[in-house]
């Protein structure tokens, strides 16, 4: 079973919005402390994605930062050093679906379409 019995399927919902807005957030206001090397790497892709696909160069650039840097080290924090003991199931489990929020909200994806 997914959801506790004393919770609710809503109070989960909120929950993870709040956690997803907070994360993101955050990230938003550390920019600055992204290494320098990397946001070459960035600044380059985007500019390569810009000249031959316009459309796509957020996209492409934030679905790669999340796909690769940040949901892996969402959901095994401990494999990249960021704590020491294992997450719970229940907060593994939290990492991971805040994780895929991100990611679909990196590749656009709006809530409930699945790609076919």
């Amino acid at each position: 079973d997914k959801v506790d019995k004393n919770d609710t399927v809503k109070a989960n919902q909120e929950r993870l919005l709040f956690h997803t807005k907070v994360i993101l957030d955050t990230l938003c206001r550390s920019v600055s402390d992204c290494p320098y090397p990397i946001r070459v790497v960035f600044r380059i892709a985007k500019e390569e994605v810009l000249e031959r696909f316009p459309a796509m160069r957020l996209k492409v650039v934030g679905g790669f930062f999340f796909l690769r840097f940040l949901c892996p080290s969402m959901v095994a924090p401990e494999g990249y050093g960021l704590i020491e003991e294992v997450p719970s199931t229940k907060a593994r489990r939290s990492l991971i679906l805040v994780s895929k929020i991100l990611q679909n909200m990196a590749n656009q994806v709006e809530f409930g379409h699945k790609e076919e």
